[in-house]
């Protein structure tokens, strides 16, 4: 009887040992395999793989914790935007570039990707607005006077969008 006591607890403390040594090792494979991003930059690094992947609800879903960490995350608030307006969400996209615009009122890159969300609700006159103030912002840049060039069209107005067209290629020419 004393025998079976100590093979038993001897038993015991052998099966201890080899569930101590083990489960670091079990840790460490469920963490590889489930690899939790901790900040909010390796969310928006994450939302952008699963969007390359084609996992859109998944890529949108990084964005918003990478908000949700950091609520002033400006190029969050537009990639999100632009997930959602591929995913035909406009009033959510705009929403977006309205908070990130909220944030950093001065970006010109905010102003022209609202432009284009408002340009495809057909919202002509705000869309206008936000082209010519991404252009006050940042004259020299060719994707300002593109982007307004393209609401000027849609809006009818070839002549004015032919001349920031012109504007464009002109700080960039074409192929460069």
């Amino acid at each position: 009887m004393l025998l079976a006591l100590v093979s038993g607890m001897k038993l015991r403390i052998l099966l201890l040992f080899v569930l101590l040594s083990v489960a670091p090792m079990a840790g460490t494979q469920i963490a590889a395999q489930n690899p939790e991003p901790v900040n909010s930059k390796t969310f928006y690094e994450q939302a952008l793989a699963l969007h390359e992947k084609h996992d859109l609800d998944g890529a949108i879903h990084a964005l918003h914790e990478a908000i949700r960490l950091d609520p002033g995350y400006v190029d969050a608030h537009l990639k999100l935007g632009n997930y959602l307006g591929e995913k035909n969400d406009l009033d959510g996209a705009i929403a977006e570039c309205r908070e990130a615009l909220r944030i950093q009122p001065a970006s010109p890159a905010v102003h022209w990707n609202l432009a284009g969300l408002l340009r495809f609700k057909k919202d002509y006159e705000s869309a206008l607005a936000e082209g010519r103030e991404a252009v006050r912002l940042a004259p020299d840049d060719p994707e300002t006077h593109r982007a307004l060039g393209s609401v000027l069209r849609d809006k009818g107005e070839l002549d004015a969008a032919v001349a920031e067209y012109r504007k464009a290629l002109a700080l960039k020419p074409a192929g460069g």
